[in-house]
């Protein structure tokens, strides 16, 4: 399974994912394929991710960077055509299969930043993250208190003045977290990709 960590901080939204690939067997690791794994992938909007089966999360980040996206609605089309064309045998895999993107909209102050996510069970509601809020979609043992902790840590910005500040302090919390997750769950990797976006700037940025 993958690790998404998402920061909204305000003036800009980290994404986060861990780059590892295991083969399983009833939901036990068995081998680890890679730890290379590029699971953030850029669409016009912004990033897209996700968490679950491997064809379903490729399928739409697929379908979502090569198509004219010019609202939330088409987005929720393209879940439901993924969903609809999973084959039957695979069903299964829709009840634990989430999607996660950030976009651009017209906020009280201008453009601001959303972070977003569809669960592929309920592909026609998008639900958003709030402001100065994080998410972790990741299997452990004390979830709760790790994201509490998460959310108690994050420092929110009212502008991009100390991106740079900002950055290296929110990068070694995740670098922190991922490894810890490690430990406890044997399909995440303690590498990690990390997306940054605002109405200002966007792109990928180096892990701590």
């Amino acid at each position: 399974m993958t690790m998404i960590v998402a920061l909204h901080l305000g003036a800009y939204a980290l994404i986060a994912a861990d780059k590892r690939e295991t083969y399983q067997v009833d939901g036990e690791v068995v081998s680890v394929i890679s730890d290379d794994v590029q699971k953030l992938i850029e669409w016009p909007g912004g990033v897209a991710t996700g968490s679950g089966y491997v064809p379903l999360l490729h399928d739409f980040k697929t379908k979502l960077s090569n198509s004219d996206i010019s609202s939330t609605d088409q987005i929720i089309e393209v879940a439901r055509e993924c969903s609809r064309g999973l084959p039957p045998e695979q069903v299964g895999w829709i009840k634990s299969t989430n999607w996660l993107f950030t976009y651009l909209t017209d906020g009280p102050r201008g453009l601001a930043t959303r972070v977003a996510f569809i669960k592929s069970a309920s592909p026609e509601e998008i639900s958003v993250l709030e402001e100065h809020k994080s998410l972790i979609w990741a299997k452990m043992p004390d979830y709760e208190n790790q994201l509490s902790r998460l959310n108690l840590d994050l420092k929110p910005e009212k502008d991009m003045s100390n991106l740079r500040e900002s950055l290296t302090y929110h990068l070694n919390i995740l670098a922190s977290l991922y490894a810890y997750v490690a430990t406890v769950n044997p399909s995440v990797s303690t590498q990690f990709e990390c997306f940054v976006h605002a109405p200002e700037v966007n792109g990928m940025v180096p892990s701590a």
